[in-house]
């Protein structure tokens, strides 16, 4: 059901242009164009005319399933809510949803045909609902339209809705609409339109003045007058506030109604039958007489089975602030009473702020947030946390939820001030536990962002504390800290050795949480350290993380799984079941961040590694949407945009991408990057790499010396190893460095230290390097076993080169049936959906031997220029006329072709010309 209302207009003023650009985007769905839904944002403040644009859209609208819903702000902390109202009666959502139920849900009542979404005030969405209007705006239908509308003024990072706002905002294909107030001239139309004749001058000016140019008041103000002319205005006793022409609308209203649209005021957004009638003090038989009134006056709308709220939220609060502070405060407090007992703590907190009892609110909200942190409510405990901390601002449980909900919604900078403010009150109050408590977040909030001095700071303070703590529950806690604070930063041998004191003190006393923490940190650590056997660091790492869940710890889980990355390839079966089920326990812990952008990065890996160029675009662009702003990621997103202009042969984007890359701040890129896993010295060395395949690409030739600018040091147990080990020795060789130079720079200096990883790598130099150098049959031994039984940590782009390397040497051992075979396997597989310089190479390779297999048919050089010229689509004597010979002897010419190519039309010949590679469409042989 839309909210708002349809206007005392008959007729929409001012949104002409707006109305046309949303029915653009409802046509594009009928068309079918696109690979993705459409989407139209609609932007304005309160009373602008959002409801009524989108309800005139809709009017238009022959689209078989239309789904609508507005959000309330009371519904923050209420799972699904939105969706519940957007699936409706018909096929309503179990109480025990989850994320992938609600979206299945809402795809089924999409159905198969164009579809429309409609989701009002998206600042108020419930975090769970945002999770799956997200998933819809990502399905691979064009044929669906989602359009939200919201109030700038109302959206800030604590919201569940603003971060997907910012993710929808940034996509090019999205129709943003921002409604604007109306002009003098529309007022007066307006004005017009409502009345059915033209207001002077004067009355416009008058209500133009006193609205700004608001529809929604200008309407409030014009029903305050009932039949009075549009010219009478000007001398009507006009109000000079929304509030007063919503008390003006009051004034009509008997004494239950009166009490009635007050109590619903105070309530809430939207209030149940029972609470309205314990609060008004009515009986079921009055209230449902009042109720019906108060619904017929387009006061009230009947939003649910026994549930009420306003047309407007103008109107609520406009009522609202007309009672006096007294008259709230004995309304809050019959509705707290009303409430006495109900499991709705966040409920009973509000009212009880509003009551004035203040020691109770502290207590509600405390454990309200508690409750709302547990459950993985993160926004709403982070709002019910600050709110009672403008009460009790030294409270430390109360600092100790906000810092976690905080940094689980990624608003970093306020979780650092109240870290902050946490320290400084465990300082004040010598409370030496809650001291390490808060000296622990400050230095994960410092990591976060980036401010890596300050973090190395917190993490020294701490490792002092730990020392002045008592054995006990917060210093097993803060050793746990410790040994996060090594594996965060790379130190394994560190973070092992903390970790395993902390699993002892934990044990000791009994503390099952801190237990699974060192758990996470010591798996994790042990997965970093040099020749690691990265299946049985998997292992140990998702047997630390099964521990997590099954004590229901999701926040330590998620952490588990996100680190788990750096030990398998999200491409593999295994990494794309993993990403699933971190996703789920991400949404579990309220994680948002993990839930959605590290999701987003996981999507780019796979299409990476699954070699689709096109869903690579997508990706990264959502991957763009939530990382782009977000130092840490801000290198990670460049380098991925430049190694695609790479691949796909985009040399300048590639050049100019590398030369911002350079002035990037090193230690900007974040561990988790899709490309290699860097270490301390990562981008650095990254940089040579990529400067040396972008010279290769363009053509320069490597001269030997360049092995000295690159930098031994490897990732020894990078599970990207592999592939970072090829794409380096591809370009020394593609650039002309000798395959001996390649071969003994890569073992006597690249895996001097690492003999247990260069033999997962060294069949691949090996096979690279014989081919180089020109021993084809060994190339072949070793190439064949490679792509037989490929590394599934190779990215299929790069299985597919080796597959081009294996054909050259099949063809130069003159194997050309082989070496055929291999290469149309290559084209209709690995680089089907992968276009660039690597699938050139391919083709151009297949073209040779199509036209050496012509060569061996007896095809003359004269016959081949008879044949290009004939693909230009010549006559015979327009044939002779350019080879100058006569058209009897162009006739045989062609007859001859048509009989060794074994071929009985021009149209055939024209084909093979152009797929053998003697010209390319539209050339001239001239």
């Amino acid at each position: 059901m839309l909210g708002g209302r349809a206007g005392l207009s008959p007729v929409m003023v001012g949104r002409t242009e707006a109305l046309t650009q949303l029915a653009d985007l409802l046509e594009s769905i009928s068309g079918s164009c696109g690979d993705g839904p459409a989407i139209g944002l609609i932007s304005g403040e309160a009373g602008i005319g959002k409801s009524r644009l989108v309800r005139e859209l809709l009017a238009t609208t022959t689209s078989p399933q239309v789904l609508v819903a507005a959000a309330e702000p009371g519904e923050l902390g209420a799972p699904y809510w939105l969706i519940r109202r957007l699936l409706g009666n018909v096929n309503p959502l179990p109480i025990a949803a989850d994320i992938d139920s609600a979206y299945t849900a809402a795809v089924a009542a999409l159905g198969s045909g164009a579809s429309i979404v409609v989701v009002e005030d998206l600042h108020w969405v419930d975090a769970e609902s945002v999770a799956v209007i997200d998933r819809l705006a990502q399905l691979s239908r064009s044929d669906v339209a989602i359009i939200a509308t919201y109030r700038p003024e109302d959206l800030h990072r604590r919201l569940p809705g603003s971060e997907l706002l910012l993710r929808l905002e940034r996509r090019q294909e999205v129709e943003r609409i921002h409604l604007r107030r109306l002009s003098r001239p529309e007022v007066g139309l307006l004005l017009g339109s409502i009345f059915g004749s033209t207001p002077n001058s004067s009355v416009v000016e008058a209500i133009y003045d006193r609205t700004g140019g608001n529809p929604f008041v200008i309407e409030e103000l014009a029903r305050c007058c009932g039949d009075s002319r549009p010219d009478d205005l000007i001398t009507v006793a006009l109000p000079w506030s929304l509030n007063e022409a919503v008390k003006a609308r009051l004034d009509g209203l008997g004494p239950q109604e009166r009490r009635l649209i007050e109590t619903a005021a105070i309530c809430g957004p939207s209030s149940s039958f029972d609470l309205l009638a314990a609060v008004a003090g009515l009986n079921e038989t009055e209230l449902v007489e009042v109720l019906r009134s108060l619904v017929a006056r387009d006061l009230l709308i009947e939003l649910a089975d026994d549930e009420f709220g306003f047309q407007h939220a103008l109107v609520r609060d406009a009522v609202s602030s007309q009672l006096l502070g007294r008259e709230r405060r004995m309304m809050h407090q019959r509705a707290f009473e009303a409430l006495e007992g109900s499991s709705d703590l966040a409920a009973r907190a509000r009212h009880a702020s509003g009551a004035g009892q203040f020691d109770l609110f502290v207590d509600l909200a405390r454990r309200a947030a508690t409750d709302a942190l547990r459950k993985g409510l993160s926004f709403e405990a982070l709002r019910l946390a600050d709110s009672a901390l403008h009460e009790e601002p030294d409270d430390l449980q109360l600092l100790a939820i906000a810092a976690e909900a905080g940094w689980l919604v990624g608003a970093y900078a306020e979780t650092r001030v109240v870290a902050e403010r946490w320290l400084s009150v465990a300082r004040a109050s010598a409370d030496r536990s809650a001291e390490a408590d808060a000296v622990r977040w400050l230095a994960r909030i410092a990591f976060e962002e980036n401010d890596h001095r300050a973090a190395g700071e917190y993490g020294a303070r701490l490792d002092a504390v730990v020392d002045e703590l008592p054995e006990g529950l917060a210093r097993a806690r803060a050793v746990a800290g410790v040994a996060q604070g090594h594996m965060l930063y790379h130190r394994p041998e560190l973070a092992i050795e903390w970790a395993e004191r902390a699993i002892l003190e934990a044990t000791a006393v009994e503390a099952p949480t801190t237990v699974a923490q060192a758990r996470i940190e010591l798996a994790s650590a042990r997965g970093m350290l040099d020749d690691v056997d990265l299946s049985e660091a998997l292992d140990g790492l998702l047997d630390a993380v099964a521990h997590a869940e099954s004590i229901g710890e999701w926040t330590l889980a998620t952490r588990g799984l996100n680190n788990s990355f750096d030990l398998i390839v999200a491409q593999s079966p295994q990494g794309r079941a993993l990403i699933e089920r971190f996703r789920a326990n991400a949404r579990r812990a309220g994680y948002d961040l993990m839930s959605n952008a590290l999701v987003a990065l996981r999507e780019v890996e796979i299409s990476f590694g699954e070699s689709d160029q096109a869903a690579l675009r997508r990706t990264l662009a959502r991957a763009g949407e939530w990382w782009r702003d977000r130092e840490r990621k801000a290198g990670w997103h460049r380098i991925m945009r430049f190694e695609l202009d790479l691949e796909e042969g985009q040399l300048d984007r590639a050049r100019e991408g590398l030369s911002a890359l350079r002035g990037l701040d090193t230690s900007a890129v974040e561990p988790d990057c899709a490309v290699l896993r860097p270490d301390e010295h990562m981008f650095g060395r990254w940089q040579v790499h990529a400067s040396l395949r972008l010279d290769v690409r363009s053509g320069v030739r490597l001269d030997p010396v360049v092995l000295d600018s690159i930098n031994p040091h490897t990732d020894k147990r990078s599970v990207w190893l592999h592939r970072d080990t090829f794409e380096l020795v591809e370009a020394l060789l593609s650039g002309g460095v000798s395959p001996l130079a390649v071969q003994e720079f890569v073992e006597d200096r690249l895996f001097a230290n690492a003999p247990k990883n260069y033999r997962v790598v060294q069949p691949t130099v090996a096979a690279l390097v014989a081919a180089a150098a020109g021993r084809h049959r060994e190339a072949i031994a070793l190439l064949t076993d490679l792509v037989d039984q490929p590394d599934p940590s190779l990215n299929r782009h790069l299985i597919g080169h080796l597959k081009t390397t294996l054909a050259a040497s099949l063809l130069a051992e003159s194997d050309r049936v082989a070496a055929l075979a291999r290469l149309d396997d290559v084209l209709a597989n690995e680089f089907s959906r992968w276009p660039g310089w690597r699938r050139d190479r391919a083709e151009a390779l297949r073209r040779r031997i199509v036209v050496r297999e012509a060569s061996d048919g007896e095809l003359t050089t004269r016959e081949r220029e008879v044949a290009a010229l004939l693909a230009e689509g010549l006559t015979n004597s327009q044939v002779a006329r350019r080879l100058f010979i006569s058209p009897k002897t162009a006739a045989v010419h062609v007859s001859n072709i048509l009989m060794k190519l074994r071929m009985s039309s021009r149209a055939e010949v024209a084909a093979w010309v152009v797929r053998s590679g003697l010209i390319e469409p539209g050339d001239s042989v001239a």
